[in-house]
Protein backbone atom coordinates (compact mmCIF):
# COMPACT_ATOMS: atom_id res chain seq x y z
CA UNK A 1 0.00 0.00 0.00
CA UNK A 2 0.88 3.64 -0.72
CA UNK A 3 0.42 6.17 1.76
CA UNK A 4 0.17 10.00 0.38
CA UNK A 5 0.10 12.62 2.45
CA UNK A 6 0.43 16.37 1.10
CA UNK A 7 -0.04 17.66 4.91
CA UNK A 8 -1.71 20.95 6.47
CA UNK A 9 -0.43 23.29 4.54
CA UNK A 10 -3.48 25.71 3.52
CA UNK A 11 -2.56 25.72 -0.21
CA UNK A 12 -3.97 22.82 -2.53
CA UNK A 13 -1.69 20.02 -3.75
CA UNK A 14 -3.41 18.92 -6.83
CA UNK A 15 -0.69 17.99 -9.07
CA UNK A 16 0.30 15.26 -7.17
CA UNK A 17 -3.19 14.00 -7.12
CA UNK A 18 -4.05 14.27 -10.00
CA UNK A 19 -0.65 12.51 -11.56
CA UNK A 20 -1.27 9.70 -9.06
CA UNK A 21 -4.80 9.45 -10.86
CA UNK A 22 -3.18 9.04 -13.94
CA UNK A 23 -0.89 6.70 -13.59
CA UNK A 24 -3.15 4.48 -11.90
CA UNK A 25 -5.44 4.84 -15.11
CA UNK A 26 -2.55 4.30 -17.15
CA UNK A 27 -1.96 0.78 -15.46
CA UNK A 28 1.09 2.29 -14.16
CA UNK A 29 0.75 1.83 -10.55
CA UNK A 30 -1.32 -1.21 -9.28
CA UNK A 31 -0.72 -0.68 -5.63
CA UNK A 32 -3.51 0.36 -4.01
CA UNK A 33 -3.16 4.27 -3.04
CA UNK A 34 -4.10 5.80 0.35
CA UNK A 35 -3.95 9.80 -0.14
CA UNK A 36 -4.79 12.53 2.70
CA UNK A 37 -5.56 15.63 0.04
CA UNK A 38 -5.53 18.26 3.26
CA UNK A 39 -6.70 21.66 1.39
CA UNK A 40 -6.66 19.95 -2.25
CA UNK A 41 -9.35 20.67 -3.98
CA UNK A 42 -9.26 17.78 -6.63
CA UNK A 43 -10.74 14.35 -5.49
CA UNK A 44 -9.33 11.53 -6.76
CA UNK A 45 -11.03 9.02 -9.16
CA UNK A 46 -9.30 6.17 -8.80
CA UNK A 47 -8.16 5.52 -5.06
CA UNK A 48 -9.50 6.69 -1.60
CA UNK A 49 -8.79 9.69 -0.14
CA UNK A 50 -9.90 12.15 2.49
CA UNK A 51 -9.08 15.92 3.91
CA UNK A 52 -7.82 15.36 7.56
CA UNK A 53 -7.55 12.77 10.21
CA UNK A 54 -6.48 12.84 13.84
CA UNK A 55 -2.68 12.15 14.01
CA UNK A 56 -3.01 8.91 15.52
CA UNK A 57 -5.17 7.82 12.75
CA UNK A 58 -2.41 9.03 10.06
CA UNK A 59 0.36 7.12 12.27
CA UNK A 60 -1.44 3.87 11.30
CA UNK A 61 -1.59 4.71 7.38
CA UNK A 62 1.95 5.32 7.65
CA UNK A 63 3.03 1.62 9.59
CA UNK A 64 0.44 -0.21 7.14
CA UNK A 65 2.14 1.28 4.00
CA UNK A 66 5.52 0.11 2.10
CA UNK A 67 5.88 3.40 0.39
CA UNK A 68 4.98 6.89 1.74
CA UNK A 69 4.90 10.00 -0.61
CA UNK A 70 4.89 13.05 0.75
CA UNK A 71 4.95 16.98 0.82
CA UNK A 72 8.66 18.42 1.90
CA UNK A 73 7.10 18.76 5.13
CA UNK A 74 10.08 17.75 7.67
CA UNK A 75 7.42 15.89 10.05
CA UNK A 76 5.72 13.82 7.21
CA UNK A 77 9.31 12.79 5.61
CA UNK A 78 11.02 11.97 9.76
CA UNK A 79 7.92 9.85 10.23
CA UNK A 80 7.77 8.00 6.66
CA UNK A 81 12.44 7.37 8.01
CA UNK A 82 11.31 6.56 11.59
CA UNK A 83 8.46 3.52 10.25
CA UNK A 84 11.77 2.46 8.07
CA UNK A 85 9.49 3.08 4.77
CA UNK A 86 10.70 4.11 1.19
CA UNK A 87 9.69 7.86 1.49
CA UNK A 88 9.00 9.38 -2.12
CA UNK A 89 9.04 13.76 -1.27
CA UNK A 90 7.15 15.63 -4.08
CA UNK A 91 8.36 19.24 -2.80
CA UNK A 92 5.63 21.81 -3.55
CA UNK A 93 6.62 24.68 -5.56
CA UNK A 94 5.77 28.37 -5.31
CA UNK A 95 5.23 28.50 -9.21
CA UNK A 96 2.18 26.46 -9.15
CA UNK A 97 0.29 28.07 -6.31
CA UNK A 98 1.38 25.63 -3.64
CA UNK A 99 3.26 27.60 -1.47
CA UNK A 100 4.13 30.78 -0.59
CA UNK A 101 7.87 30.18 -1.58
CA UNK A 102 10.84 27.09 -2.47
CA UNK A 103 11.53 26.03 0.98
CA UNK A 104 10.11 22.52 0.61
CA UNK A 105 13.10 22.49 -2.83
CA UNK A 106 15.83 23.41 0.50
CA UNK A 107 14.56 20.74 2.42
CA UNK A 108 13.94 18.40 -0.26
CA UNK A 109 17.61 18.79 -1.23
CA UNK A 110 18.93 18.34 2.46
CA UNK A 111 16.98 14.77 2.78
CA UNK A 112 18.45 13.51 -0.87
CA UNK A 113 21.69 14.58 -0.04
CA UNK A 114 21.97 12.77 2.65
CA UNK A 115 20.59 9.52 0.94
CA UNK A 116 17.26 9.27 3.61
CA UNK A 117 14.99 9.47 0.63
CA UNK A 118 13.98 9.12 -3.40
CA UNK A 119 12.62 13.09 -4.48
CA UNK A 120 10.62 14.16 -7.44
CA UNK A 121 10.70 17.69 -8.91
CA UNK A 122 9.62 17.00 -12.10
CA UNK A 123 6.00 15.13 -11.80
CA UNK A 124 6.77 13.37 -15.01
CA UNK A 125 9.19 11.46 -12.87
CA UNK A 126 6.35 10.14 -10.69
CA UNK A 127 6.13 6.77 -11.43
CA UNK A 128 9.25 5.60 -12.66
CA UNK A 129 10.24 6.25 -9.33
CA UNK A 130 7.76 4.79 -8.09
CA UNK A 131 8.42 1.26 -10.14
CA UNK A 132 11.98 1.73 -8.81
CA UNK A 133 11.86 2.51 -5.14
CA UNK A 134 11.99 -1.01 -3.98
CA UNK A 135 15.58 -1.24 -5.34
CA UNK A 136 17.11 1.81 -3.58
CA UNK A 137 18.83 1.72 -0.31
CA UNK A 138 18.80 4.37 1.75
CA UNK A 139 20.66 5.63 4.79
CA UNK A 140 19.52 5.52 8.19
CA UNK A 141 18.47 8.36 9.80
CA UNK A 142 20.46 8.49 13.49
CA UNK A 143 17.10 9.61 15.61
CA UNK A 144 17.93 11.24 18.78
CA UNK A 145 16.78 14.74 20.05
CA UNK A 146 20.44 16.18 19.89
CA UNK A 147 20.95 14.80 16.10
CA UNK A 148 17.74 16.53 14.95
CA UNK A 149 18.46 19.84 16.28
CA UNK A 150 22.03 19.53 15.03
CA UNK A 151 20.79 17.92 11.37
CA UNK A 152 17.99 21.46 11.41
CA UNK A 153 20.92 23.78 12.90
CA UNK A 154 23.00 22.94 9.96
CA UNK A 155 20.41 22.59 7.42
CA UNK A 156 19.39 26.64 8.64
CA UNK A 157 23.11 27.78 8.17
CA UNK A 158 23.54 26.22 5.42
CA UNK A 159 20.50 27.91 3.32
CA UNK A 160 21.53 31.02 5.04
CA UNK A 161 25.09 30.95 3.46
CA UNK A 162 23.60 29.80 -0.14
CA UNK A 163 20.93 32.56 0.11
CA UNK A 164 23.93 35.10 1.43
CA UNK A 165 26.16 33.86 -2.11
CA UNK A 166 22.92 34.54 -3.63
CA UNK A 167 22.57 38.37 -3.09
Amino acid sequence: MIFVTVGTQKFPFDRLLIELDRLIENDFITDEIIAQRGYSTYVPKNYASFDFLPSHEIVKYFRKASIIITHAGTSSILEGIENKKKVIVVPRQKKYGEHVDNHQLDITNVFLKRNFVAGVYDMNQLGVTIQSIGEKVFDSYPFGSKVLVDSVTKFLSELSEERGRAQ
